[in-house]
């Protein structure tokens, strides 16, 4: 499932500061943001959601940041 999807990498002044997973069928499988930017994630996951299209999310039970947002 990951090895077939997209990266995308969250920067702020060229400080990698998280990431997001996309398949090929639109769905979002990971997002993680560093503990530090956790407050402004709810911001990035709608950023997410709009500029990759994102048509499902598959989340784990145990990911807390992705229950969250």
């Amino acid at each position: 499932m990951v090895s077939s999807s997209d990266y995308y990498i969250f920067q702020e002044e060229n400080n990698k500061i998280g990431y997001a997973i996309r398949n090929n069928d639109g769905a979002l499988i990971e997002f993680y943001v560093l503990d530090k930017y956790i407050p402004g994630s709810n911001g990035f996951f709608r950023q997410v959601l709009k500029d990759l299209s994102i048509t499902d999310v598959y989340c784990k039970s145990f990911d807390s940041l992705l229950l969250s947002n």
